[in-house]
């Protein structure tokens, strides 16, 4: 019998080193296949179900709660524009999309920084290295 040797490494390569990160052939061929293999046996599973039946033309919708009714109806007066903003930083983007100009935000600005609503309604902050500004009472 012959000597056990691994064999020699490529030319540049380390020894002991696999020779690439990828796994071994069969091992993505078996997964391609098996992945193929699921998805020829979905759809043949989902003919076997049942159809839903068809609900009948007179049928009505359950009632909603007054009260969830009311938080909807809030909601979507605030996403329309109808609720005046609470915060400073929803006043600033509604007044610069309002105007169409930066708007500032005093309290979000301080020695350092100064932080702008724009018109497209995001936030921008500038800051500097050395103070800017001074807070005076």
């Amino acid at each position: 019998m012959g000597d056990l040797t691994m064999p020699a490494a490529p030319p540049g390569a380390r020894a002991g080193a696999r020779r690439s990160g990828r796994p071994p052939r069969p091992v993505v061929a078996a997964a391609i296949g098996l992945a193929l293999a699921l998805t020829s046996i979905a759809p043949v599973a989902a003919a076997d179900t049942p159809p839903v039946p068809p609900t009948p033309a007179d049928a009505q919708p359950a009632p909603v709660p007054p009260d969830l009714t009311a938080r909807m109806a809030d909601g979507d007066a605030k996403r329309a524009g109808d609720v005046p903003p609470t915060n400073p930083t929803e006043k600033a983007i509604a007044e610069a999309k309002k105007t169409g100009k930066r708007v500032q935000i005093p309290e979000l600005t301080d020695e350092v920084s100064e932080t702008f609503a724009t018109p497209t309604g995001h936030l921008s902050r500038t800051e500097h290295v050395e103070p800017q500004r001074v807070k005076q009472n």
